[in-house]
């Protein structure tokens, strides 16, 4: 049985895999059932050259097709690493101009506001950070003003967004669950107990535990526990000293957002069990990364960040220059791109560790 605790811990602003950039806000919206996906190719940050930092801060002339990004925390160094420049890269090759927007902390009514300022001035396009059902009324007046909008890493699905660059949560899951399977195979297990820590009750993470829990049930293994970490570090620490606690048979933990692991590994060592509970969890940075050397980390994992605005810029670019017409109808009525694009997972272990690191020097 699946025990779910729920451990309250102080508020805080973190990237979370399970809702591609949810917050500790949980306001995270669910992609559109029923949409066919579009896998998009395999993109990584080895694949794009990124443009340049002169590049990243050029303002758009007067007269050029200009695309814009719009996100609260919108300096974040996650999005200023990966997400800002696969949109310069994009947008160079495309020979158009993009820039980013938006308010530098979580500040939604701030969003709301650079949304509607953006599109009032009639850009070729923006690509929206879905961070709130909130912003939905914004993004619609996007598309009443004729402005292309889409949603990029995470939905707004109650919007009237022409498309949606993200991700399948409940794949999201089974694929790590089956990874973590595979990590235990590796160390010589076929059996043991393994647990979950997220920010529970988010619409995202209900889909991303499921697939997490069938993958791990499918590879005889015991999925026993869903804790509450509230998307910390702190809470990712508390969270899995309760789990070593309660779970003398625990192998295995798995942490859906980019802080929680970094508390979890720590916890892991003060226990004095290093290598024989394997930790899983969401990408934070190269210094959390290098623990995979130190089998401290087992793995981690996150959406192919650059997909989010690299195709975001050729969804918008195909929609004002469409090399098809849907049923001979207005392409505001049928839009000649597809209504869901699945970036897919990027997953980083023993096997590929240099190859990232090398990359990322």
């Amino acid at each position: 049985m699946l025990h779910v605790r729920r451990v309250m811990f102080v508020r805080g602003v973190t990237l979370s895999v399970g809702a591609l950039l949810a917050l500790v806000s949980g306001l995270v919206q669910i992609p559109v059932v029923g949409a066919a996906p579009t896998a998009a190719p395999q993109v990584t940050a080895v694949d794009l050259p990124m443009a340049s930092t002169t590049l990243a801060q050029q303002s758009c002339s007067p007269g050029s097709e200009e695309y814009v990004w719009i996100s609260a925390i919108s300096t974040l160094p996650l999005f200023v690493a990966r997400d800002h420049p696969a949109m310069y890269q994009a947008a160079q090759q495309l020979g158009v101009c993009a820039r980013v927007a938006g308010p530098t902390n979580f500040d939604l009514t701030g969003m709301i506001a650079t949304i509607e300022q953006e599109c009032a001035g009639h850009p070729a396009g923006v690509m929206i950070v879905g961070l709130d059902a909130s912003l939905a009324p914004a993004i619609d007046k996007c598309i009443d003003q004729k402005v292309p909008a889409v949603t990029i890493d995470v939905d707004v699905p109650t919007s009237k967004r022409l498309s949606f660059i993200g991700g399948d949560f409940y794949n999201l899951g089974l694929q790590v669950g089956q990874h973590m399977v595979l990590e235990q195979k590796r160390a010589g297990r076929s059996s043991g107990d393994i647990a979950i820590t997220d920010k529970v009750g988010v619409p995202s993470n209900v889909q991303i535990v499921q697939g997490a829990t069938d993958a791990i049930k499918a590879g005889g293994f015991n999925m026993v526990a869903e804790e509450d970490d509230n998307n910390s570090a702190d809470g990712g620490a508390t969270a899995e000293a309760a789990l070593i606690s309660a779970y003398p048979n625990l192998v295995g933990t798995l942490h859906f957002n980019s802080e929680s692991g970094v508390g979890a590994v720590q916890a892991v060592n003060e226990a004095g069990k290093s290598g024989q509970i394997l930790v899983g969890a969401g990408e934070h940075d190269v210094d959390f990364a290098r623990k995979i050397q130190t089998n401290e980390l087992s793995f981690f994992f996150g959406p192919a960040r650059e997909k989010h605005t690299w195709y975001g810029m050729m969804a918008l670019y195909d929609f004002n220059h469409p090399k098809i017409v849907i049923d001979g109808l207005d392409k505001w009525q049928a839009p000649p791109i597809p209504a869901f694009y699945d970036v897919g997972l990027a997953i980083v272990n023993k096997d590929n560790i240099d190859q990232f690191l090398s990359a990322h020097r």
